[in-house]
């Protein structure tokens, strides 16, 4: 329960922005995480100082920490969370235009997220904006209309977002 609660207070100060407490706060969730060699718990943390990193503007980091908990959520064989991370690598990889990357990231993610029977309009959002830099835009259209589609049925706040946009 410590490390459930040092998390949670860590994603508390993510949620108002104060990313110096969150990070200490998640750091500390993993340290007695990996001290009581909890997989499922140590995966979450990493996840979520990827998120940290990541709006820190540390994109190495947040990198190398989605990296860590995908590699545990593979072991684990947990397909939400390996989902999750691949998305945010995906959004990280395209920021710094690895587009081959971030197209082999948003492939796994929409396999898990079907074999889940997830609602991929994120997946297919992230593959309309991927396509749309490269140019491809038979493809941006096709995604766009599935984000929309899905984010629809969904009765998602992006939904609207996706009508403007694409």
């Amino acid at each position: 329960m410590l490390v459930v609660s040092k998390l949670n207070i860590g994603s508390i100060y993510l949620a108002i922005d104060d990313y110096k407490n969150s990070e200490e706060w998640i750091s500390k969730a993993l340290n007695c995480a990996k001290d009581i060699n909890d997989p499922n718990l140590t995966e979450k943390c990493y996840l979520n100082l990827g998120i940290v990193y990541k709006k820190k503007g540390d994109t190495a980091k947040a990198i190398a920490s989605y990296k860590k908990g995908l590699a545990i959520s593979e072991s684990l064989k947990n397909l939400r969370d390996q989902a999750i991370g691949l998305q945010n690598l995906a959004i990280l990889s395209q920021s710094g235009k690895k587009f081959k990357e971030t197209y082999s990231y948003l492939s796994r993610a929409l396999l898990i997220n079907r074999e889940l029977k997830a609602n991929n309009s994120g997946v297919h959002t992230g593959l309309a904006n991927l396509f749309f830099k490269e140019h491809l835009y038979d493809s941006t259209i096709s995604h766009c209309n599935l984000a929309i589609a899905l984010a629809k049925e969904r009765k998602t706040k992006s939904y609207t977002l996706l009508r403007k946009n694409c």
